[in-house]
Protein backbone atom coordinates (compact mmCIF):
# COMPACT_ATOMS: atom_id res chain seq x y z
CA UNK A 1 0.00 0.00 0.00
CA UNK A 2 2.79 2.46 0.91
CA UNK A 3 4.53 1.67 -2.37
CA UNK A 4 1.39 2.63 -4.31
CA UNK A 5 1.23 5.95 -2.42
CA UNK A 6 4.89 6.63 -3.14
CA UNK A 7 4.40 5.95 -6.84
CA UNK A 8 1.33 8.20 -6.86
CA UNK A 9 3.32 11.08 -5.38
CA UNK A 10 6.19 10.49 -7.80
CA UNK A 11 3.75 10.39 -10.72
CA UNK A 12 2.13 13.67 -9.68
CA UNK A 13 5.53 15.31 -9.29
CA UNK A 14 6.65 14.06 -12.71
CA UNK A 15 3.47 15.28 -14.38
CA UNK A 16 3.88 18.68 -12.75
CA UNK A 17 7.53 18.78 -13.79
CA UNK A 18 6.70 18.00 -17.42
CA UNK A 19 3.52 20.05 -17.76
CA UNK A 20 4.24 22.87 -15.35
CA UNK A 21 6.06 23.69 -12.20
CA UNK A 22 4.52 23.85 -8.74
CA UNK A 23 4.28 27.66 -8.72
CA UNK A 24 1.43 28.95 -6.54
CA UNK A 25 1.08 25.56 -4.82
CA UNK A 26 1.39 25.51 -1.03
CA UNK A 27 2.40 22.22 0.57
CA UNK A 28 2.61 21.56 4.30
CA UNK A 29 4.92 18.72 5.33
CA UNK A 30 4.50 17.12 8.75
CA UNK A 31 7.58 15.08 9.71
CA UNK A 32 5.54 13.11 12.24
CA UNK A 33 6.33 12.60 15.92
CA UNK A 34 9.09 14.76 17.41
CA UNK A 35 11.55 14.34 20.23
CA UNK A 36 12.66 11.02 21.65
CA UNK A 37 9.64 9.93 23.67
CA UNK A 38 9.54 6.10 23.66
CA UNK A 39 5.78 6.15 24.25
CA UNK A 40 5.11 7.50 20.73
CA UNK A 41 8.44 7.44 18.86
CA UNK A 42 9.83 4.14 17.70
CA UNK A 43 13.44 3.51 18.76
CA UNK A 44 15.32 0.83 16.86
CA UNK A 45 18.77 -0.41 17.81
CA UNK A 46 20.67 -1.36 14.67
CA UNK A 47 23.90 -3.35 14.41
CA UNK A 48 27.06 -1.76 15.84
CA UNK A 49 25.03 0.11 18.45
CA UNK A 50 23.48 2.55 15.99
CA UNK A 51 20.21 3.98 17.32
CA UNK A 52 17.45 4.99 14.90
CA UNK A 53 14.49 7.06 16.06
CA UNK A 54 11.48 7.31 13.77
CA UNK A 55 11.23 11.04 14.52
CA UNK A 56 14.75 11.63 13.17
CA UNK A 57 14.15 9.61 10.01
CA UNK A 58 10.86 11.41 9.38
CA UNK A 59 12.53 14.80 9.81
CA UNK A 60 15.41 13.98 7.43
CA UNK A 61 12.92 12.71 4.83
CA UNK A 62 10.88 15.90 5.23
CA UNK A 63 13.95 18.09 4.64
CA UNK A 64 14.63 16.24 1.36
CA UNK A 65 10.97 16.55 0.32
CA UNK A 66 10.99 20.26 1.17
CA UNK A 67 14.11 20.89 -0.92
CA UNK A 68 12.73 18.95 -3.88
CA UNK A 69 9.34 20.67 -3.78
CA UNK A 70 10.89 24.11 -3.39
CA UNK A 71 13.16 23.43 -6.38
CA UNK A 72 9.98 22.81 -8.39
CA UNK A 73 8.54 26.13 -7.27
CA UNK A 74 6.23 25.07 -4.44
CA UNK A 75 5.91 27.11 -1.27
CA UNK A 76 6.57 24.69 1.58
CA UNK A 77 5.79 24.91 5.31
CA UNK A 78 6.98 22.29 7.79
CA UNK A 79 5.18 21.59 11.06
CA UNK A 80 8.57 21.16 12.74
CA UNK A 81 12.23 21.63 11.87
CA UNK A 82 13.74 20.43 15.15
CA UNK A 83 13.62 17.19 17.07
CA UNK A 84 13.16 18.09 20.73
CA UNK A 85 10.32 16.90 22.94
CA UNK A 86 8.77 20.36 22.51
CA UNK A 87 8.48 19.59 18.77
CA UNK A 88 6.06 16.72 19.47
CA UNK A 89 2.90 18.76 19.00
CA UNK A 90 -0.69 17.53 18.91
CA UNK A 91 -2.41 16.47 15.70
CA UNK A 92 -4.79 19.42 15.96
CA UNK A 93 -1.81 21.78 16.20
CA UNK A 94 -0.33 20.26 13.05
CA UNK A 95 -3.60 20.79 11.20
CA UNK A 96 -3.81 24.37 12.52
CA UNK A 97 -0.34 25.09 11.11
CA UNK A 98 -1.37 23.78 7.69
CA UNK A 99 -4.63 25.73 7.73
CA UNK A 100 -2.95 28.98 8.84
CA UNK A 101 -0.47 28.51 5.98
CA UNK A 102 -3.33 28.00 3.50
CA UNK A 103 -1.91 24.68 2.34
CA UNK A 104 -3.23 23.13 -0.86
CA UNK A 105 -1.76 19.78 0.19
CA UNK A 106 -0.81 18.29 3.56
CA UNK A 107 1.67 15.42 3.72
CA UNK A 108 2.58 13.57 6.92
CA UNK A 109 5.62 11.29 7.13
CA UNK A 110 5.48 8.19 9.31
CA UNK A 111 7.49 5.00 9.15
CA UNK A 112 5.85 2.93 11.87
CA UNK A 113 2.75 1.72 10.03
CA UNK A 114 2.62 -1.99 9.71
Amino acid sequence: MRLKQLFSVIFILLVNTVFGQLQDIKICIDPGHGGHNPSNDRKITLPYGIIFWESEGNLMTAFHERDLLQSLGAEVKMTRTGNDDSDDISLSSRVAIANAFGADYFHSNHTNAG
